[in-house]
Formats: C-alpha cells, structure tokens, sequence
C-alpha cells in the first residue's frame, strides 16, 4: 500500500500528465489555487459568520496591540513556509496547508482572549509549524491548558472541515483532501506531550493516575484503529507512547516523595502540609482538561488512520 507522500506525490504527477496522448491539459494547481480560495470564502460566508464577527467586534483582543511590522513578519514568514512546501508538494498544497494552520493559531489566539491573555501575531517557522507568544502570562495552569487547547481543537475542526468539503468538491477534491489529512496529522503532532507542543500544556493540569488511564484508552483506540487500516500511523503511536511514559513518571516521582526515608524527612513532610497552598486546580476543572486532551487525541487517532486508506491516488 503506498503511504501518504506517495499518494501526493501521484496527486502531483496526475496534475502534469497529459490525456490520450495529445496535448497537456491546463494546468490543475490554478483550478485548486481558485477552488481553495472559492471553498474558503464560501465557508466564511455561509457557516463562518461566528467567526467574521468574533473579529470584527473581538479582534482587537488578539491582534489589537500588534504593530504593522509584526503583521508583515507574520506575512512574510506565512509566504517563506508556503515556498517551502511548494518546492517539494506545489503551490496548492502549500497554500492551503498554511492557511490551516493559521487558523490553529487563530484558535489559540481566540482561547488566550477567553481568559484575558493577551497574544502577538503569529510567526510561522518552515516544516516545523507556527506559533504565538504570550504577551501577558496566564494566571493558573488551567488557563494554559485553555490557551493550548485552543489551537489543536480550531485546527482540527477546520481541517475536519476540508476533509468534508472534498467529498463534494468536484475537480479539487482529491488536493482537499490531501490537505485536510496532513492538517490533522500536524494537530495531532502537537498534542505530544513533550517541550513547548500544545500538548505539554493541555496535560499539564491533569493529574498521574488520570493519565495512566486515559493513555490507555488510547493506546486501545490505536490499536484497533490501526489493525481496522492495516497501517500504524507513527505520528499517533509517538504521541501516546510519550503521554503514557510522562504519566508514569509522573505517577512514580509521586510515589517517591511519598515514602520519606527518615524521621527529619517526615516531619519536613508534616510541616509543609500544614503550610500549604491549595492546589491551584480545582478537581472538576483536571478532569475537564482530561477530557478534552484525551478526547482530542483518541479523534485524531481514529480520523488519520481511517483517512489514511481514504487518501486519493491519480494515475
């Protein structure tokens, strides 16, 4: 079964090869460029008046501090990634899979507003992704898991969105839909918990032995997802593995700080629960970040393994 990159790669081959032997056809990377930018001004003008509006009237809670230079960095960098994808997937590709993902971005934007953060543009960095700097720092670890979240679960929705939009997009569909498969798998990148990832900060609140359990969950879902493809999407097996080590460490460092090892060590112990802070999470609140951490994370699991044999190959 060839793999995705093989399958895009085909996408671009069938674009160029000539019919019947006769004369190329016209070029099909406009029709997708206009096809794109058609699917997306539709979408912003049928079901995105929420989201017109919430600029319009909200904007200036993400952006409104931002100079003209820092919008033209974000321009630019946007252009710089969009030439490097180009150069390996085409023009096509790589506009929309940059427009994608400055709509996660958005995303994060619009959950740092929800909780009174303010945001700078966004920067965009070639083959790695994007991201937003926090101009002001978040008041709890809750409200950094809500920034976090932001981004995958816009980002995935919009990406969900061009999955559903190649289903009945005529001549560009198959472009769509290429496009829409790798958004999901850079969002599902991010919810790795590991470094500055989306992931790290969406998991931080929840506590060890919820995320023991919860990773798994999703180790069951990949694994019957994977065996229901007959493929094993790697980016997905990275994520899990990484999120049932960190709950394991978690899990085990507690353990240890539980088991004092000397009368002096113990009192210690004493003394600092009877002086401390409550924890700055309330229980209701971990387990909604449980939730939609794991809940991301089992959709996107399922969505790149049952689109992955889904994906179009022109000959």
């Amino acid at each position: 079964m060839p793999s995705a990159l093989e399958k895009l790669r085909q996408i671009e081959e069938g674009q160029r090869a000539p019919v019947d032997g006769g004369a190329a056809p016209p070029p099909r990377r406009r029709q997708g460029v206009v096809a794109a930018i058609v699917a997306v001004a539709g979408f912003l003008l049928l079901k995105g008046k929420w989201f017109l509006l919430f600029l319009v009237t909200k904007g200036k809670l993400l952006f409104g501090a931002v100079k003209l230079g820092q919008l033209l960095t974000t321009a630019y960098t946007m252009a710089l990634s969009a030439w490097a994808y180009a150069f390996y997937y085409g023009w096509p590709f790589a506009a929309g899979l940059v427009l994608l993902i400055l709509i996660h971005e958005i995303g994060h934007g619009m959950a740092a507003a929800r909780v009174g953060v303010r945001v700078g543009a966004p920067m965009f960095v070639p083959f790695v992704g994007a991201f937003i700097a926090l101009r002001d720092r978040p008041r709890s670890t809750s409200d950094e898991a809500v920034i976090a979240a932001g981004g995958p679960i816009v980002g995935a929705a919009a990406a969900a969105l061009t999955v559903a939009v190649s289903l009945s997009a005529g001549e560009p569909a198959d472009l769509l839909r290429v496009v829409g498969f790798y958004a999901l798998v850079l969002n599902l990148f991010n919810l790795t918990p590991v470094w500055q990832l989306d992931g790290a900060r969406m998991l931080a609140p929840v506590g060890p032995r919820a995320t023991l359990i919860g990773a798994a969950i999703a180790l069951a879902a990949l694994i019957g997802a994977a065996v229901h493809a007959g493929h094993l999407n790697p980016i997905a097996l990275i994520a899990v593995a990484v999120c049932a080590f960190r709950g394991g460490s978690r899990w085990w460092h507690a353990r240890r700080a539980a088991w004092p090892t000397s009368l002096l060590e113990r009192a210690e112990k004493l003394r600092v629960a009877a002086t401390a802070i409550p924890d700055e999470v309330p229980p209701r609140l971990r387990l909604r970040a449980a939730l939609v951490y794991f809940g991301a994370l089992i959709a996107l699991t399922l969505a790149v393994h049952a689109l992955h044999a889904e994906l179009p190959a022109l000959d």
